[in-house]
């Protein structure tokens, strides 16, 4: 009599195969060793030999669509097949990790132009190659869907080896004279940034990496019109990055001088109508951050003599500052109105344009010199309360069907949480962790932020009141 096999949660069931001479003749096996079929045609009883389960590649698109493409397995959109400069070997599919993480993280109208300028670096840069591999490798071990051979590291270890081997490198390639004309050093830098992104909570490595890395080279080798165009498309990535990181940590930043400011005017006449709406709020950020700072920095003297003109002047540039961002939401309503869609780039814009609102009228708020004086632009709590909301709702609208980064709305959901009432707290706690659920481990940090201040906010004693 045969033994059969056990039927049980336990006993994978589900993963049960025919043997060999059941499976040839596509027939029904009663399971165990020998199955009743041989046993009745006294033939060996063999089971069937288990493949090995592949792994998900991501297949990033480095052109336009044709008729030779493949499918990725993660999105259900079609792809290019990996370019044939990039050879195939264990590390390959990293790549494919990376460029499907950026796929699904944009940061600018150009997205293929973005990787067009790219790839051909990898040939030839072990240090772009290296945070490349880090990124994608980090990217890949968090899906849990990609299978190593045995005895290989896993592809968490290979990130964090390919991390500091690209550190190596780019502390290299700075002893290179030439270093500011070398584009493979600025993508090196900016891959490391998002590596950063996606492992620090506390954003630093990033904001070191845009600052001491990022800026410096662009500031050596000046803003010039002749750019070439894979560093045209890196300023524009530097740009949005650098402008969320400005304006949250209150710096100063190399975006707000003249020449970098021109640059950006000759780049944008190259932009579809939806990306121009978002280059000029990302203007009107750069101008609010330099004004912020600026505006901390006089807050000493203020504090000592309380001058009347000084505290005038901060007033009159405030409210010229706000006539500039309503002039934007104006022509922003026109277009929405000849357009007659809203696209995720608008949503993204006018989400900025609430914080930007909320963030300007705060420094005032916060202050008394402003608050016996219509002189500023202060909003009032109805009018933040409003803001708000509509931070929130653009917010969900990214989040929930689109591509536009999610680092991006780092900068709106702190202004909204530091506003928030209870009753939207859970929703702006709920967009952080979706920002956190696309890989950017940084949004922990805000929210911890934002808890600690709605305790004090809440307690009896807050120890946040205006000054």
């Amino acid at each position: 009599m045969t033994c059969k096999r056990a039927v049980g949660p336990l006993d994978k069931r589900n993963r049960m195969s025919r043997c060999q001479a059941c499976a040839a003749r596509k027939i029904r096996c009663s399971g165990g060793v020998p199955c009743d079929y041989c046993v009745k045609t006294t033939q060996t009883c063999h089971e069937q030999k288990k493949k090995k389960p592949r792994a998900a590649v991501f297949i990033y698109q480095a052109q336009t669509p044709t008729t030779n493409q493949t499918v990725s397995a993660a999105k259900g959109t079609t792809r290019s097949p990996r370019p044939k400069q990039i050879p195939e070997g264990p590390d390959s599919r990293f790549l494919d990790y990376c460029m499907a993480l950026l796929d699904c993280n944009r940061f600018v109208h150009n997205h293929l132009a973005l990787t067009a300028e790219l790839l051909p670096l990898l040939r030839t840069s072990s240090l772009l190659a290296s945070a490349v591999r880090a990124v994608g490798a980090l990217s890949a071990s968090r899906r849990g869907s990609i299978c190593l051979n045995r005895g290989r590291n896993s592809a968490s270890l290979i990130a964090f080896s390919a991390y500091a081997a690209s550190i190596t490198e780019l502390q290299m390639a700075l002893m290179d004279r030439n270093v500011a004309e070398r584009g493979d050093v600025l993508w090196g830098i900016f891959f490391l940034g998002l590596f950063e992104l996606m492992v620090d909570p506390s954003g630093e490595g990033w904001a070191k990496h845009m600052v001491s890395g990022a800026s410096k080279l662009l500031q050596l080798a000046g803003p010039e019109n002749s750019m070439a165009v894979s560093r045209r498309v890196f300023f524009q990535v530097f740009r949005v990055l650098e402008t969320t990181r400005a304006i949250i940590y209150g710096h100063h930043t190399i975006l707000a001088t003249p020449g970098w400011i021109g640059l950006q005017q000759g780049n944008s006449s190259q932009t579809s109508s939806s990306w121009k709406r978002m280059d000029e709020i990302l203007s009107l950020m750069i101008r609010v951050s330099a004004f912020s700072a600026r505006f901390f920095e006089r807050i000493p003297e203020l504090a000592s003599s309380e001058s009347s003109t000084l505290i005038g002047d901060l007033g009159k540039e405030g409210l010229e500052i706000q006539t500039s961002i309503y002039v934007w939401h104006e022509k922003a309503i026109l277009h929405l109105e000849s357009e007659q869609t809203v696209d995720s780039i608008i949503h993204l814009a006018l989400a900025c344009y609430h914080s930007l609102l909320v963030f300007l009228s705060n420094n005032y708020n916060y202050y008394r010199f402003w608050h016996n004086t219509a002189a500023a632009p202060r909003l009032s709590q109805e009018e933040i309360e409003q803001h708000v909301e509509s931070i929130i709702q653009h917010a969900e609208n990214i989040l929930k069907a689109s591509e536009i980064s999610s680092v991006l709305l780092l900068f709106p959901l702190r202004v909204a949480g530091t506003h928030a009432e209870s009753g939207t707290r859970t929703r702006i706690l709920r967009l952080l962790d979706g920002v956190f659920a696309r890989g950017f481990v940084v949004s922990s940090r805000i929210k911890e932020d934002l808890n600690e201040y709605w305790a004090d906010k809440d307690s009896p004693f807050p120890r946040f009141d205006p000054l």
